[in-house]
């Protein structure tokens, strides 16, 4: 059985492939390859909670609030934990983006691609390069949750 560090690896290694593909010869094929690297970026993030969980104990189930509310309730201050929430208080940041590209993408929203506009990172710069900024912060807040978890 494959440990959750493997299987969050292995979830940002897809998106990463998603989002690699060749856009020239399938053009048609692009919102397909978004909508997929989206999923397995939400996945990968489902991972490093589980990571979070097993590295601290925590006994609630996978989800962001749900574990920080366990982790305060046994005192414990999780930096990613912490980062998470905050980002995701934050519209703007590349989480909550993230988080709402996920949900539009998800649901199939008639007006995914209308809801863009107003995504401040997406409406900059087009539908690749965003995934890829979600994907690089989601690797490096993962990275960094690592290392600061073996120094303890």
């Amino acid at each position: 059985m494959s440990s959750a560090a493997s299987m969050t690896n292995q979830r940002l290694d897809i998106a990463r492939k998603f989002l690699s593909m060749p856009s020239s010869e399938q053009k048609w094929m692009e919102p397909a390859f978004e909508n997929a690297a989206l999923f397995h970026l939400q996945s990968a993030l489902m991972g490093l909670l589980q990571e979070v969980k097993q590295a601290y104990h925590l006994s609630s189930e996978i989800d962001l609030l749900k574990l920080s509310q366990d982790a305060k309730s046994k005192q414990i201050s999780i930096p990613v934990i912490n980062e998470l929430m905050e980002l995701q208080a934050n519209q703007s940041s590349w989480f909550s983006q993230l988080q709402h590209a996920f949900e539009a993408s998800l649901k199939c929203h008639p007006n995914f691609y209308n809801a863009k506009q107003s995504n401040l990172i997406v409406s900059a710069v087009d539908d690749r390069s965003a995934s890829m900024t979600y994907l690089n912060a989601l690797t490096e807040l993962t990275l960094r949750f690592r290392e600061e978890s073996s120094e303890y």
